[in-house]
């Protein structure tokens, strides 16, 4: 993530009808959903659509070694806050678990400094999005992500809450699926340190509910049986 006036950020464009937002894998992954689904191939559409959507509990696990208490503190409200967002724009179809201990499908580093290619950032992340073929015609979802996590300020002293919430949400949202933003004021893009953005704006909801809701209605052209397995709770909404 690029801090405003330290280093640049730049939204991609792209013909998927969802807004440039949305990064290509999540476009390619429901056009491979629909044209599983018009095939028959119910299992891999499923999965398609899973590692579009994400549903159900999703583990998150935040590694503070090093870091001063009271910014250990700061650092794991501002992650609260910021899973608790994303769960509330995303309609409650992927629920966050921060987990203390264990495997965990997103992990947050808390650093001192985040650098890419030489800039001081607030933060980056390393995801992957992938559909598993188990053989037998069994598919299965995975999405991974490693965040890091800058809490210093490149001028001295430390993030304010609110410029962390900034930070955390933003990287969070490259791994439900969206792209930087070139427009200050917004979460995807740059974070101004005395001015950080602690919510979503409506464009950036609109952007992945679009994509994410393709991806549920191929879900739910595959069957109400397998939606159900698949993805608790949809049914219920």
């Amino acid at each position: 993530m690029a801090l405003a006036g330290v280093c640049s950020s730049s939204g991609l464009a792209n013909e998927s009808g969802y807004g440039n937002l949305i990064q290509p894998k999540i476009v390619e992954l429901i056009q491979q959903a629909n044209t599983a689904q018009l095939r028959g191939e119910n299992a891999r559409a499923m999965a398609c659509a899973e590692a579009v959507t994400m549903p159900g509990s999703v583990k998150v696990r935040v590694f503070l070694d090093g870091v001063p208490l009271d910014q250990q503190l700061k650092i794991s409200s501002a992650v609260e806050r910021s899973l608790k967002q994303w769960e509330q724009a995303v309609d409650g179809q992927t629920q966050f678990e921060i987990v203390s201990s264990g495997p965990a499908s997103i992990r947050i580093r808390a650093a001192n400094s985040v650098r890419l290619m030489g800039k001081e950032i607030a933060g980056h992340a390393v995801w992957s999005r992938d559909v598993q073929d188990w053989g037998l015609g069994q598919f299965r979802a995975k999405v991974s992500a490693d965040i890091d996590l800058r809490y210093e300020r490149p001028d001295g002293g430390y993030f304010s809450e609110d410029a962390l919430v900034h930070a955390t949400m933003h990287e969070l949202g490259h791994v439900l699926g969206l792209w930087d933003s070139p427009e200050i004021g917004t979460i995807m893009g740059p974070l101004q340190l005395d001015r950080p953005v602690t919510a979503l704006s409506q464009s950036e909801i609109n952007s992945l509910m679009s994509a994410r809701n393709q991806a549920w209605i191929v879900a739910e052209a595959c069957g109400a049986s397998q939606m159900a397995a698949r993805f608790p709770g949809r049914n219920s909404r």
